[in-house]
C-alpha cells in the first residue's frame, strides 16, 4: 500500500498537492469522507494483524497508523521538494528502509 501511496503522489503530483494543500486530516475528518475512511481500513487492516501478532499486542492501532500516514507523507513531501530525478534509486531504498522498521517497531 505504501509503494501505491508512493507512486500516486508522484504519477499525479498536483492531485496529491491538492489532497494536502489544507495538511494532515485529522481523525474526526477521516471519518467523515467516505474515501479517506477507505484508505484508513486498507492500512489499518494489515496494521491490526501486526499487532495481532506482535510482541505488543496492546498498542494502538489508530496511533500506529497516523504514524504510518505521517511518516509516509512526510517523505512524499522532502522528496516532491527535491527535483533531482537521479535520486530514483534512492528514494526507493529510503521507502523499502522506512517500510521495513515500521513493522519492525511493530513486531518487537
Amino acid at each position: 500500500m505504501a509503494y501505491a501511496y508512493w507512486e500516486f503522489a508522484f504519477e499525479h503530483k498536483a492531485y496529491y498537492q491538492v489532497m494536502y494543500g489544507l495538511g494532515m486530516p485529522s481523525c474526526e475528518t477521516i471519518s467523515r469522507i467516505d474515501e479517506l475512511k477507505t484508505f484508513g481500513q486498507l492500512i489499518m487492516e494489515p496494521i491490526k494483524q501486526l499487532i495481532g501478532s506482535s510482541n505488543k499486542p496492546d498498542a494502538d492501532p489508530m496511533l500506529k497508523l497516523h504514524t504510518f500516514w505521517s511518516m509516509l507523507h512526510g517523505l512524499i513531501s522532502i522528496n516532491m521538494m527535491n527535483n533531482n530525478e537521479g535520486v530514483v534509486q534512492l528514494n526507493q531504498m529510503v521507502i523499502q528502509d522506512f517500510i521495513e522498521g515500521f513493522i519492525s517497531g511493530i513486531k518487537n
